[in-house]
């Protein structure tokens, strides 16, 4: 099972950061491991067009971060 949970804040000009928390668990319920994924966005000023960076960590249940990882994205409104 997979809880998630996050934010969305509104940064300056047409930049969004989400920040979002993701916990496994294992069948018995107890906790497995904690995903945190950073998004910083910005709209590009055609209003059609989307860029930004990710960055993700996993952390073991003592708090170790076990991996990180980064991306970039780019998305582009169909409708």
């Amino acid at each position: 099972m997979v809880t998630t949970f996050g934010t969305c804040k509104r940064g300056s000009g047409a930049s969004v950061v989400v920040q979002m928390v993701f916990m496994r668990f294992n069948p018995d319920g107890t906790l497995a491991s904690t995903h945190k994924v950073q998004r910083d966005m910005v709209l590009v000023r055609d209003h059609n067009h989307i860029s930004g960076t990710v960055a993700a960590q996993t952390i073991d249940t003592a708090g170790v971060v076990m991996q990180r990882g980064c991306a970039s994205e780019t998305a582009v409104r169909v409708f």
